[in-house]
């Protein structure tokens, strides 16, 4: 019996503009969560990036956000978060070798700490250029809070991630190459061409089983849906795992079920397949 569903957002329950949630999506949550089942986000991006489509689904539970370095438990009555919980923080020094590393790349990296996603305001003009629908581009960067000087901003402060959403292709090699080498880090990527860097042991898999504990779920309880290398960690814990029809096929290769594409809702038939009971 399914207890909980999470969920990743980007290719999964987004549709492919990154912004929209379909109808179908989310009548099927709401289904089961008025079945009583949990449902939780899980997610690279941090709360403040999520799309509004996202915000206005008031019955999710709980968050794992900044591929699961934080935890956030919602108040399903207004659909606001009440309480966040810290899984792993990226130590000053460890995040700023990151930054410094993908700047000197080429890359405009984006620094999540404090539950926001910050970045140097030179950086802003460049963000997304080319690579991504304009609409897109003024969604992302509206949730972004812009600085003269993330280092300076942030001096002292641990960091949930660092992550850049394209790196020049000819250096793209050797600034992996770089991260790689340093022990302190979980390397991923959630779109094409991205890179996603966290504390080392930093995963979708753990915040979930954390979550899970809390919560007194067991594995086999839990139906999870994902698409990248970002997700693989926490559909390994699932019992229910299920990769997207669009999904790498690193996430297909440890999944126990494939559904649909995230364009012709994936989850929702998944979830009305597998988890909901007939009325």
């Amino acid at each position: 019996m399914i207890k909980l569903i999470a969920t990743d957002l980007d290719g999964t329950l987004l549709l492919p503009d990154h912004v929209s949630v379909s109808d179908e999506n989310a009548r099927a949550l709401r289904a089961a969560s008025e079945q009583g089942i949990r449902i939780v986000i899980a997610s690279g991006r941090t709360h403040e990036v999520f799309p509004a489509g996202v915000r206005e689904l008031e019955f999710i539970d709980y968050a794992l956000t900044s591929n699961g370095s934080s935890l956030m438990i919602f108040d399903t009555k207004t659909g606001e978060p009440k309480e966040q919980r810290s899984v792993t923080e990226m130590p000053c020094d460890v995040w700023n070798f990151v930054y410094d590393s993908m700047v000197s790349a080429g890359a405009d990296p984006e620094v999540y700490a404090c539950g926001k996603s910050f970045m140097d305001a030179e950086m802003g003009d460049r963000y997304g250029s080319g690579l991504l629908p304009d609409a897109l581009v003024a969604e992302l960067k509206s949730h972004i809070t812009f600085v003269d000087d993330v280092k300076e901003t942030l001096v002292g402060k641990s960091a949930e991630k660092v992550c850049a959403l394209t790196v020049p292709e000819e250096n793209r090699a050797s600034l992996m190459a770089v991260l790689e080498n340093d022990g302190r880090l979980e390397i991923t990527s959630a779109i094409p061409g991205n890179i996603e860097v966290n504390l080392k042991g930093t995963s979708k898999g753990r915040a979930i089983a954390m979550l899970c504990d809390m919560l007194g779920i067991m594995p086999d309880e839990v139906m999870a849906f994902g698409d990248a290398d970002n997700d693989v960690e926490m559909l390994k814990y699932a019992g229910f795992s299920v990769a997207m029809g669009n999904a790498k096929d690193e996430a297909k290769a440890v999944c126990r079920y494939v559904t649909e594409t995230n364009e012709n809702d994936g989850v929702a038939k998944a979830i009305y397949k597998y988890a909901i009971k007939p009325e």
